[in-house]
C-alpha cells in the first residue's frame, strides 16, 4: 500500500469519527486543511456531510460536485444532495434525486425507498 493510500484512508477514517461524534465543525476544517493528495471522493461526501449538519448548503455542493460522475461515491453525493435540496425547502429537486436513486439495487437505493416513503 502506498503512503497516500494510508493517509486518504486515514483522513476518510478520521472524518468519519468526527461526525459520529457530532463533531461537524472539526471535521469540516479537518477536510478544508487536507492536502489534495489526501482528497477522495469518500473524503468530499464526508466533508459534504459535515457541512450539511453545519448547515453549510452551498459548501456542501461545492465539495460534491467535486465527486466525480464515474465514482463508487456518486451514489451517495446523489443521496446527500437530496437531503440539501429537501432541507432548503427545494422538494421538487430532493424528491427527483431520491426517485432517481430509489430505482437502484443498492444500499443507497434502500435509504431513497426509506425517504420517500416517509415524505
Amino acid at each position: 500500500m502506498r503512503d497516500s493510500d494510508r493517509s486518504d484512508t486515514a483522513l476518510a477514517e478520521e472524518l468519519a469519527l468526527l461526525l459520529r461524534l457530532r463533531r461537524h465543525a472539526t471535521a469540516a476544517a479537518l477536510a478544508a486543511a487536507a492536502p489534495p493528495e489526501a482528497i477522495t471522493p469518500a473524503t468530499r461526501c464526508l466533508e459534504a456531510r459535515a457541512l450539511l449538519r453545519l448547515d453549510r448548503h452551498e459548501d456542501a455542493l461545492a465539495a460534491l460536485r467535486r465527486v466525480p460522475l464515474q465514482s463508487d461515491h456518486r451514489r451517495e453525493a446523489m443521496l446527500i444532495r437530496a437531503r440539501i435540496h429537501l432541507d432548503r425547502g427545494e422538494r421538487k429537486t430532493g424528491i427527483a434525486l431520491l426517485q432517481l436513486l430509489a430505482r437502484g439495487e443498492d444500499t443507497w437505493a434502500g435509504i431513497a425507498r426509506s425517504m420517500l416513503a416517509k415524505r
